[in-house]
């Protein structure tokens, strides 16, 4: 009897501990692979389950995927899933949520978080989208301009690519008086300016 009260205790120990456990396995959600983010990127939009749990995730990995299968959907309605993740931690998530906002020509005015971000390439970004953005013109050549006269190179690159694309999208619609500030003040802001051509002096 001792033998078989020996045995039979451990197992019933076993089992109570298994029974316990199991619901709080079954609550624990597993993590959003990277191969569920291919699948809904695929479903265009249809299906956002596994992009909101990575978005919501906290990890900088998946949220950065996500927020660039959201962008390809090129889909407004998505914006305010991608508006908190403006103030994340990751500056390479900030730079894929702005990246986002002008995929999916989104009109959310990225002007007021150049006065708080101090990332370089989250700031040139933003300039950037600037240029894709459906907002006022005038007000954007503008900010477009000042973000010229950055002290970093790659914020100025990130400015001249959204003037140019500001250029692009207005060229036929602006009125000049509009445009009239961008051309100069580009020209002033060139990091290198060519010196005109002179003939060589023969020796």
């Amino acid at each position: 009897p001792d033998m078989c009260m020996r045995l039979f205790i451990p197992i019933v120990l076993l089992a109570a501990s298994t029974r316990l456990s199991a619901p709080l396995h079954a609550q624990t959600p597993l993590p959003t692979t990277t191969y569920e983010l291919l699948r809904a990127e695929h479903a265009r939009g249809t299906d956002m389950r596994a992009i909101d749990a990575a978005l919501l995730s906290g990890d900088p990995v998946r949220q950065t995927l996500a927020a660039r299968a959201v962008g390809r959907f090129e889909q407004s309605a998505f914006e305010p899933k991608l508006i908190p993740l403006l103030s994340a931690r990751s500056a390479s998530v900030r730079r894929d949520v702005v990246n986002a906002l002008g995929q999916m020509r989104s009109r959310y005015d990225l002007t007021a978080l150049l006065a708080s971000e101090q990332d370089a390439a989250v700031r040139a970004a933003i300039y950037e989208t600037l240029g894709r953005n459906p907002n006022s013109a005038a007000t954007t050549a503008q900010v477009l301009t000042d973000g010229l006269r950055d002290s970093s190179a790659a914020v100025r690159s990130g400015a001249a690519r959204g003037l140019e694309s500001l250029l692009r999208r207005t060229a036929r619609t602006a009125a000049p008086s509009e445009m009239s500030v961008t051309i100069p003040s580009m020209r002033r802001s060139s990091p290198s300016r060519r010196r005109p051509w002179a003939p060589t002096p023969n020796r």
